[in-house]
């Protein structure tokens, strides 16, 4: 989302400003950049994974990547075929869209000629599924995020403190 004023560059802790400039290009793609990502992750949901070993969690993130990509591509096609420009098209609702659709797609008894009309009926649905158009701008938020509960509660004291209240308990009991 491009900033109301593209002059100032505003820095990820949100308080500092930079003139604009020479040196402040370089510094507004990078922030680009850094956004993109963050955008990424949060829609590949990757930020945190349930796999033990890094092997395993490469392959996640490849195969998420995939999917990401492959919904992407749905989008460009979409909207090259359509004239849609495709910053107006929903991830979510394409993602959505694809996926249900897949499961008809993905059948090999559909004749060639079915599974093609089903693919451009797929193109015409997901150029149709836009981003609603605000009324206001909205005000830029903090990324902040609620990570879900531990299963441990923190450790508020020292560690020595705590074996010993564990040991007290256990003894009661």
């Amino acid at each position: 989302m491009a900033h109301p004023n593209p002059d100032p560059v505003h820095q990820p802790g949100g308080c500092s400003r930079l003139a604009a400039g020479p040196a402040a290009s370089p510094l507004r793609q990078r922030w680009q950049v850094e956004l993109k990502l963050r955008s990424l992750k949060s829609t590949l949901g990757l930020g945190q994974l349930e796999v033990k070993s890094a092997e395993l969690a490469r392959k996640e993130i490849y195969v998420r990547l995939m999917a990401y990509n492959l919904v992407r591509g749905l989008m460009g096609v979409a909207a090259r075929c359509h004239g849609v420009p495709m910053q107006q098209l929903s991830f979510a609702g394409v993602r959505t869209l694809l996926f249900e659709s897949l499961k008809l797609l993905g059948l090999g008894w559909m004749p060639a000629l079915q599974r093609w009309n089903q693919l451009e009926w797929m193109c015409r649905e997901v150029a149709r599924v836009r981003l609603p158009r605000r009324r206001k701008v909205r005000p830029t938020e903090p990324r902040a995020a609620y990570y879900p509960p531990q299963v441990y509660p923190r450790l508020r004291c020292s560690r020595a403190k705590a074996r010993q209240r564990l040991a007290k308990l256990s003894s009661k009991s």
